[in-house]
């Protein structure tokens, strides 16, 4: 382990960060973990984006690893075209296979693919059908993982225009944002400090994150205390998990977020879209709860996604429905929690029945 100038001033700014991973993996000793194995599960929908995913995960150096592809596709389309040959330069050295997904919706899919998983592998990462992996993505996240213990390992990735080049990077709170290049362990005070109070979710998405096979149970569940983070899986797994043990960011750019016009997130109307600024809410309350953030915080961020809801969504009458039905909670957080609960379960239960089935939202709890 090394301790860089940088790395001393991450970890004064909010009780975590103390060190540095080596940039290259030491010997190991006698004691040390066996080599780590790792699974890719790819929640797919559309083949139009597979030929950069495929060839990313070909040229890794790290190659212990295996892939699963739930085709959730409902002509089966995925699976045919990988049938056909389409992208068989790339997936011929790939120890891959294809389940057919369960068309009841995107959240259900990656729980489809876990369920299949079964914690088989050490390390699990969850690849978006149109996300991108560089070549020593996974030897970076897999090396983190065997250098300290760790719920997950999450790196920088570029914003990218639907063609897959790069076009710009995300940035980084300080001091991580002025930071030398490294591995950087990250407490969950510092990571709820960072986040829940701005409703920012500067570490990523699940493409850019590598998880525990302890951790990624807790997407299944996808609630830290009472309150279900639906919509923000990627921010509420890694705040969730940070309470067990720290994250590793690497802060190198490893991956490319792939921006284009059919993610459910560019559809205004999409209700997981809704259900993303709505959560912060409940990542809140139970950060809040769980003595993560402070009341201040707290106000702070309800408030901000309110205000976000305002913005995204004037005049939808469900959103104006359930604001209505909070507001005669802002009295007190306590009363607020109450209210909110009640009419977030609401929510969900009537909305996500086709995305998430009863017996898993039954087990969230």
């Amino acid at each position: 382990m090394v301790t860089s100038p940088a790395s001393q001033a991450v970890a004064a700014f909010g009780s975590g960060v103390p060190v540095t991973m080596q940039s290259e993996s030491p010997q190991p000793a006698a004691s040390a973990r066996p080599e780590l194995t790792l699974t890719t599960l790819i929640p797919a929908y559309r083949a139009d984006f597979l030929a950069d995913l495929f060839k990313g995960l070909a040229a890794q150096t790290f190659r212990n690893f295996r892939v699963v592809l739930s085709d959730d596709s409902p002509d089966a389309s995925v699976t045919r075209r990988i049938a056909e040959g389409a992208f068989s330069e790339w997936t011929a050295p790939l120890h891959m296979t294809i389940i057919r997904g369960p068309r009841t919706g995107s959240m259900n899919n990656l729980l489809h693919l876990l369920q299949h998983w079964r914690q088989s592998s050490p390390l699990v990462h969850l690849l978006m059908d149109d996300d991108i992996v560089y070549p020593d993505f996974y030897r970076m996240h897999e090396q983190a993982h065997r250098n300290a213990r760790i719920s997950a390992s999450v790196s920088q990735r570029w914003a990218g225009s639907a063609q897959g080049t790069a076009t710009g990077r995300f940035p980084l709170p300080e001091p991580l944002e002025a930071a030398a290049s490294g591995t950087y362990l990250l407490e969950s005070q510092y990571l709820f400090q960072t986040t829940v109070p701005a409703c920012r979710n500067w570490l990523g998405e699940l493409s850019n994150v590598v998880l525990n096979a302890e951790s990624a149970m807790a997407l299944s569940r996808s609630c830290m205390r009472r309150l279900r983070y639906y919509g923000l899986g990627d921010i509420g797994v890694l705040l969730d998990v940070s309470r067990q043990a720290p994250i590793a960011y690497v802060r190198e750019t490893l991956g490319v977020f792939r921006m284009h016009a059919t993610q459910s997130s560019q559809s205004v109307n999409s209700f997981p879209l809704k259900c993303g600024v709505l959560a912060w809410i409940a990542i809140a309350l139970d950060a809040w709860a769980d003595g993560r953030i402070d009341s201040t915080q707290a106000v702070r961020a309800i408030a901000t996604a309110i205000a976000n809801c305002e913005q995204l969504f004037p005049g939808d009458p469900a959103v104006l429905s359930f604001m209505a039905r909070i507001e005669p909670h802002i009295v007190s957080l306590d009363s607020f929690y109450e209210g909110f609960e009640s009419a977030w379960n609401d929510w969900l239960d009537s909305n996500v029945a086709s995305a998430m089935p009863n017996a898993l939202l039954a087990g969230a709890h």
